[in-house]
């Protein structure tokens, strides 16, 4: 059974959290001086490990993960998201 997934906007630099993936962009670029390469406008689709939600409500089944701001992938705790970006960015 797929896993329920909420991807949260939250800066792997400062921790503060965004309503908008665009808004993390942009104060990564004006905060933190981090240039976010352009990802494609596609959204995440559901598979047979994650079934993406959005709630404003948590919920003990949903769980929620860190989504990079540059592609797609979505990590559990913070820092991994971090070492991602710098690695893989």
């Amino acid at each position: 059974m797929p896993k329920l997934v909420d991807i949260v906007a939250v800066c792997f630099e400062c921790n503060k959290k965004f309503a908008r993936p665009q808004k993390l962009r942009i104060h990564l670029e004006s905060q933190h001086f981090i240039t976010i390469p352009e990802r494609s406008r596609a959204r995440r689709r559901n598979n047979d490990n994650f079934t993406y939600v959005k709630t404003s409500t948590m919920h003990a089944s949903i769980e929620e993960q860190f989504g990079c701001p540059a592609c797609f992938q979505h990590y559990e705790v913070i820092h991994e998201l971090k070492n991602h970006y710098y690695v893989d960015h």
